[in-house]
């Protein structure tokens, strides 16, 4: 993701996927608009996590964002009750 010769999962389209905008368009999306927004409310609010997890909307996130999608991430046992 640091080679900008290829792409990487920004967060904020992780989380709403779309066809990917022009990243100099990105700043008056107003769906990163509000993502970013969160991200900073939350890593202020919550320095401690944000030392430990720092995350933003425009960053290249884990590839739980995409497992999610095929029902492989641990964030369905992490984060709810799912029955067996």
């Amino acid at each position: 993701a640091a080679d900008p010769r290829h792409q990487g999962l920004e967060l904020w389209l992780a989380e709403f996927p779309q066809p990917r905008p022009p990243r100099e368009t990105w700043s008056q999306n107003p769906v990163f608009q509000q993502l970013d927004a969160q991200f900073t409310k939350a890593n202020e609010e919550n320095p401690e996590y944000t030392g430990l997890h720092f995350m933003t909307a425009d960053e290249v996130e884990e590839c739980w964002q995409l497992l999610r999608q095929s029902l492989h991430s641990v964030s369905y046992e992490t984060l709810a009750h799912v029955p067996t």
